[in-house]
């Protein structure tokens, strides 16, 4: 598989082939659960490895345009005496967490750059705001003009927060993730699926041309299309809030992904795609996938490429540990597979599209949100990723152990 990467850092990647990284492990378990210790460890081991690992950037530093103009409001409110007291009925909160959720939006921006700062230039990212909390949704973006037309215009703040991060991806591809969210009749969240593709094709089309890919002709910019839509809410859990199906729907998301791919290549024929991240191993719903939307090709005689990467999060406790398998709807999680083979057998459904696999969240944890991080472990997926041949996308473990 080849890896795209920029001049500056192919070179640093060239320098570090037969290089053996060093890294100081965590003295004792309890620093493992330090949110901030653990950031510091990770941009330490981007920055040292830009090769193999970029980094996901999430909801904590994107800003999402209701909340932050609720949030500015209520500054203003406290800051001009008001009672604190009134913000509590309104929002049915202790007064301390409502302190904190001001402070934390209104920093957005600041630990952004903080963020970048500290990162070399060329650096690859990932965004991926969660569908609740993003501009990057149909739900969450639409504009009615007076024509009655349906527009998109994305928020502003958020624009020139992908401008700083483009710029720092220098020549790097940028991932950002065009995830969703919809209500189904009953008010609970529904299929992250749209069932008509026409908005979001525009969504996507907006972005391109807001985030100023459009020149180029889409280069530079990947598009992911959804995040984890072969969850569903019979997992239980934590799926059973998010906007997943009630079953997987590898044919609906397949239909939806071609029409929005097809439309899109039109326009921004530069621009690379990319298949939902998949949550754990799950080859059986991106096979689908994929035959369908190369049938459809061929039925259309399409002869653009529309898959250009195949991406999966292997949630594990070790770099040595295979990610659990997801079968239709039942978890496996001693299938006998190793991680590698789990690589190759996505490779096998990738290459004859041409597309490249990569892993577009990776975190070691306990398998219990909550528990520390082991983040010594993205230290030897560096090393691993390397010699295997992959790229992964750190997902802050800070997020990990902030979930209880």
């Amino acid at each position: 598989m080849e890896i795209l990467h920029s001049e500056s850092v192919g070179e640093k990647m060239n320098s570090q082939q037969n290089k053996t990284i060093e890294y100081e492990p965590f003295q004792n378990p309890e620093e493992m659960t330090d949110p901030e210790r653990i950031l510091d460890y990770e941009l330490e081991m981007i920055s040292e490895n830009p090769d193999v690992l970029g980094y996901n950037i999430d909801s904590k530093l994107i800003i999402w345009p209701e909340r932050c103009a609720q949030t500015q409001k209520a500054k203003e409110f406290l800051d001009n005496g008001g009672d604190i007291q009134v913000l509590v009925e309104e929002f049915g909160q202790p007064a301390e967490r409502i302190q904190e959720a001001i402070e934390r939006e209104l920093s957005k921006n600041k630990l952004l750059d903080d963020t970048l700062s500290r990162l070399p230039d060329g650096v690859k990212f990932r965004i991926n705001p969660h569908a609740p909390l993003s501009a990057f949704s149909t739900a969450n973006s639409m504009r009615i003009n007076k024509k009655g037309e349906k527009t998109i215009h994305f928020d502003d703040g958020i624009m020139s927060q992908i401008k700083k991060i483009k710029e720092k991806a220098n020549d790097s591809e940028l991932v950002v993730v065009m995830n969703q969210l919809h209500i189904g009749k009953d008010g609970k969240p529904t299929s992250n699926i749209p069932e008509d593709a026409t908005d979001y094709i525009n969504l996507c089309k907006s972005f391109v041309k807001q985030s100023g890919y459009m020149e180029q002709s889409g280069k530079g910019l990947v598009l992911e299309l959804g995040n984890e839509c072969n969850m569903c809410h019979s997992f239980g859990g934590i799926f059973e809030s998010e906007a997943f199906a009630d079953h997987p729907e590898p044919t609906k998301y397949a239909d939806f992904y071609y029409e929005t791919a097809k439309a899109l290549k039109i326009d921004f024929p530069e621009l690379k795609l990319s298949l939902t991240g998949v949550a754990f191993h799950d080859p059986s719903f991106i096979k689908q996938v994929a035959d369908r939307i190369q049938a459809r090709k061929e039925q259309d005689e399409v002869k653009q490429k529309l898959i250009d990467i195949i991406s999966f999060h292997p949630y594990r406790k070790t770099v040595d540990e295979a990610t659990s398998v997801i079968d239709g709807e039942n978890f496996d999680s001693n299938d006998g597979q190793s991680f590698d083979s789990q690589i190759e057998e996505l490779r096998k459904i990738a290459t004859p599209l041409g597309a490249e696999v990569t892993i577009g969240e990776i975190s070691f944890y306990k398998h219990v949100f909550g528990e520390s991080v082991n983040e010594n472990e993205q230290a030897k997926n560096a090393i691993h990723g390397r010699e295997n041949g992959y790229f992964s996308y750190i997902w802050p473990g800070e997020q990990i152990v902030n979930m209880v």
